[in-house]
């Protein structure tokens, strides 16, 4: 039985994660022996055409690569019970806690989230109530003590919406990490993270081999370079 695909949706996108972490260059072994084995010899300006495909797939798999790393990084992040702190894109987190099931906790989190949001704006207002009014004045001194009575007011709540909502993200978060597809997830990026600068390696290597065999003709000097581009210490 084939194995169930396991989806992942971030910013509107679905997408397998085991399909999106998985990367195999040894699939292009043989498109790059074709190169070398190629029936007709190239003329000069076939060549140079020729390497500039392969130096623009190089540059595009590498981009993609470093993509898929900020992905990788910004998920084991957001994941991360740990990590109280780190941005979170609240559509984003509303897409995986529904697809985990987690839609009441994720309901809990974003009603704290609001009311500390609306709390913090209140604030902004009480504040702005007194722009331009010197409260050091001698005159000034009732003005002022109403001025600290709310603003102490409203730090008071602010602190307390602050620890709800740290408390509720927890919660969410970890009601996440219960999950066999967010578990996947983060096994998957973390296995991804581990291996970018070998794949960026690869990818790199496999362009100069394609090179060698796209633009030297003679078969012992090419041979003999993708050697060289294959050993490894």
């Amino acid at each position: 039985m084939a194995k169930k695909q396991e989806l992942l949706t971030i910013s509107g996108r679905t997408f397998s994660v085991d399909d999106y972490f998985r990367v195999n260059f040894g699939e292009l072994a043989e498109t790059i022996t074709r190169l070398a084995n190629r029936d007709t010899a190239l003329t000069d300006q076939d060549k140079e055409l020729a390497v500039k495909v392969i130096d623009d797939w190089s540059r595009d798999v590498v981009d993609q690569i470093r993509n898929k790393k900020q992905l990788a990084e910004h998920l084991v992040t957001s994941l991360n019970v740990n990590n109280s702190s780190c941005y979170r894109d609240m559509n984003e987190l509303e897409q995986i806690a529904h697809s985990a099931g987690c839609t009441k906790q994720f309901d809990l989190f974003k009603s704290a989230e609001d009311l500390l949001g609306a709390l913090r704006q209140e604030d902004k207002d009480i504040r702005s109530k007194y722009d331009g009014i010197d409260l050091r004045e001698p005159g000034n001194f009732e003005v002022y003590r109403m001025y600290k009575e709310e603003t102490i007011e409203m730090n008071k709540k602010i602190v307390t919406a602050e620890r709800e909502s740290r408390k509720s993200l927890r919660v969410l978060i970890v009601a996440l990490n219960k999950d066999a597809t967010v578990k996947n997830t983060i096994a998957k990026c973390n296995g991804f993270l581990g291996n970018v600068d070998v794949l960026i390696t690869e990818a790199t290597n496999k362009a100069n081999m394609a090179r060698v065999n796209v633009t030297i003709d003679n078969q012992e000097v090419r041979n003999a370079l993708l050697d060289l581009l294959e050993f490894q210490i």
